[in-house]
């Protein structure tokens, strides 16, 4: 490989509402100046597949052709977690992705991306959503989807080796260091 260029690294941030996800993503491309991507959700499950088989070419083409410019891609919540964990909760259906969490698992860990899941116990989770002061979701939705990422992670998640971070009574600077020297973030710039 050329002097100067560098397989990238994907980091991926999954956790419930008031994890720090946001914050953490923020933080980290500031830092180091490089690019993230905010996914929402979608009832429609084409779309869904489009835009998580598209994700997963981009990070594979970005590992296989490394450019000098492009060391730390970001994703703030990804679909192809997310939709694991809110499809059967809100819709009582099964994700279309279950079928195809082995092949996803197998992508990522060929390309150096990461699931990073943020966590914290349900008193910080009560703090945090009464600071956010936001109706974006009730606050006991907000303890059931962090419940079920938990139980995913434990589960059929497990194959996704995520790192899992508890972020209660931490503050973003401290989140964010962790981050930085367990994937060796600034030997990257």
């Amino acid at each position: 490989m050329q002097k100067g260029i560098y397989k990238p690294i994907t980091l991926i941030f999954e956790g419930g509402e008031c994890v720090g996800k946001s914050s953490v993503v923020k933080a980290l491309s500031e830092r180091y100046d490089c690019p993230y991507n905010k996914r929402v959700g979608t009832r429609d499950q084409l779309i869904l597949m489009q835009t998580v088989t598209n994700d997963l070419v981009d990070i594979k083409l970005r590992n296989a052709c490394p450019t000098s410019s492009t060391k730390i891609v970001l994703f703030d919540r990804w679909q192809g977690i997310s939709d694991l964990i809110y499809q059967p909760l809100f819709s009582q259906e099964p994700s279309i992705l279950n079928s195809y969490l082995p092949l996803i698992s197998k992508t990522l860990a060929e390309n150096n991306a990461h699931i990073v899941f943020l966590d914290v116990d349900d008193d910080t989770l009560w703090d945090r959503y009464a600071e956010r002061g936001d109706n974006l979701v009730d606050a006991q939705d907000a303890l059931v989807v962090s419940s079920a990422y938990k139980k995913f992670f434990l589960n059929e998640g497990a194959c996704l080796s995520p790192v899992h971070i508890d972020t209660s009574d931490k503050p973003v600077s401290e989140v964010v260091k962790y981050i930085v020297d367990f994937f060796k973030l600034d030997s990257k710039r």
